[in-house]
């Protein structure tokens, strides 16, 4: 069997798994997980959450936790795969080498915070990082948890903006837990007020925000922990 139809069934018994009673072997989840891994050519297009998890139950707690819905999942996984079943099936030049290697955020928000997440959008932007606020950039007509997922699963930047408001939030929390999955991405959690990071996003050290005075400096300590070489570019005033 050639691996892009290896890779496709695999996908597809990952989405049976997590939205069917059909549950995954461990021996094969562990099995196909190290054949695509140990593909060198492939390292950065290979699903993050495969990485990360390494064994069936790792993968149950990762995905099940962070989204809820069986819709939420077979979106996820099919997203997460996309780039990968690509380049398997047209070869590597199909992958669009801009995106590759444009940085891009994506900030997970209360609505009650929305004005200073639009100063950290500011910020980025200004730095030459587009950033996704959801309020701002999903137009009306698409369709919400879809284009989210493909946001989040794509972003290289992920900033969640801390607050009581934002630990009440069901799209907060899961946003969050969809990032932690990943093992590709630099994680920025600010607070507002003291809260601190829910979750999978426990092990990341928060930064207090002063929402009056929000500037690259707030973002600096976590690209040059994630990202020397963006840190370094940063052309600081």
């Amino acid at each position: 069997m050639d691996l892009y139809k290896q890779t496709l069934d695999f996908q597809e018994a990952l989405i049976k798994h997590l939205t069917t009673t059909e549950a995954m072997d461990e021996h094969a989840y562990e099995t196909l997980r190290k054949e695509l891994i140990e593909k060198v050519s492939l390292k950065e297009f290979i699903p993050p959450f495969l990485i990360q998890n390494r064994t069936v139950q790792h993968l149950n707690q990762s995905i099940k936790a962070s989204l809820p819905t069986y819709a939420q999942r077979r979106t996820y996984i099919r997203e997460s795969f996309s780039r990968l079943l690509d380049v398997l099936e047209f070869g590597e030049t199909f992958s669009v080498e801009s995106e590759q290697m444009t940085k891009k955020a994506f900030i997970s928000y209360s609505t009650d915070d929305k004005i200073i997440a639009g100063k950290l959008k500011s910020v980025l932007e200004g730095y030459d990082i587009p950033s996704f606020m959801a309020h701002d950039d999903i137009e009306v007509s698409e369709e919400w948890s879809k284009r989210i997922l493909e946001e989040v699963n794509s972003c290289s930047i992920f900033v969640c903006l801390l607050s009581k408001s934002f630990i009440k939030s069901e799209f907060c929390l899961q946003e969050t837990g969809i990032a932690a999955s990943r093992g590709d991405i630099c994680i920025i959690p600010l607070s507002l007020d003291g809260t601190i990071p829910p979750g999978f996003l426990k092990k990341f050290q928060s930064s207090k925000l002063n929402s009056e005075q929000i500037g690259i400096q707030d973002f600096l300590p976590a690209f040059l922990k994630s990202d020397l070489r963006m840190a370094i570019a940063i052309d600081l005033p």
